[in-house]
């Protein structure tokens, strides 16, 4: 379990708080930079996961960026990832009334295209 994020959510300051230990992972290392909850206490986390080739001469590892959603039972309902082409990285997550994940972060290569950037 060494290439795994736990979450432990214990008592939210949300309507209905939840007790839960759980864990995202596969074959690459985890590592979760937020988390956030909705009014229903659904808990939504975002981190960035280590992608190592799988030679060295292919390249240096580089992060992806995944974003998770748990029920109140701690059960993972929903993930997705994405990369550019270089180190990517989860800063914030948040989640709207209507269920709209915000996400914040970074790519260091400027893959992806911006759409009215501040």
């Amino acid at each position: 379990m060494h290439n795994t994020a736990v979450i432990a959510l214990l008592a939210c300051a949300v309507a209905h708080a939840a007790t839960y230990t759980t864990y995202i992972g596969d074959a690459n290392q985890y590592q979760v930079s937020a988390i956030a909850t909705d009014a229903i206490g659904n808990t939504y986390v975002t981190g960035s996961r280590l992608i190592v080739p799988a030679s060295i001469s292919t390249g240096p590892a580089v992060t992806d960026v995944f974003v998770g959603k748990l029920d109140t039972s701690g059960n993972l309902t929903v993930i997705g990832t994405f990369s550019g082409k270089g180190t990517d990285q989860a800063n914030g997550i948040a989640v709207d009334l209507s269920g709209t994940i915000y996400h914040c972060g970074f790519d260091d290569i400027h893959y992806f295209s911006l759409r009215n950037p501040l």
